[in-house]
This record gives C-alpha cells, sequence and structure tokens, in this order.
C-alpha cells in the first residue's frame, strides 16, 4: 500500500508540473500589397510560442504592411 501511495504522490506532482507550463500555439501571418497593380503577398515563417510571441509576430505584421499600404491577416 505504502508503494501505491508514494506511485499516486509522484503521478500527481508530475500531472501539477505539467499543467503549469505556459501554453504554446502556433501561427502564421501574411500581408499583402499592391505594386504597380501587381497583388504581392510576403508570409512570415510560422511562429510556435507563448502569447507574447504570437503578439509580436502579429504587431510586426501589421507594422510592416502598413508601411506599403496593405493589409495584414494572421491565423
Amino acid at each position: 500500500m505504502k508503494h501505491i501511495m508514494t506511485l499516486l504522490a509522484a503521478a500527481f506532482l508530475i500531472a501539477v508540473s505539467f499543467s503549469f507550463q505556459s501554453c504554446h500555439k502556433c501561427t502564421t501571418c501574411k500581408y499583402t500589397y499592391v505594386v504597380l497593380g501587381e497583388t504581392k503577398t510576403y508570409e512570415y515563417p510560422e511562429v510556435c510560442g507563448d502569447s507574447e510571441d504570437i503578439n509580436n509576430l502579429e504587431e510586426l505584421c501589421a507594422t510592416e504592411s502598413a508601411l506599403v499600404n496593405g493589409d495584414c491577416a494572421c491565423d
């Protein structure tokens, strides 16, 4: 019985440690703009990370697309 309780305690500690890891997700952003009547698209490489990493990519896309009067989209 003592071994079962030890294993249960260890399993509980492992489960708790995984639950406190920050949530990671992935996104891809791209922006489109027009040059001499032709629509161009720039796509950023996929970024995976926490919400700060995702927000940084979205802000970068929005800033760079604004410089060329384009539209940014992230998914």
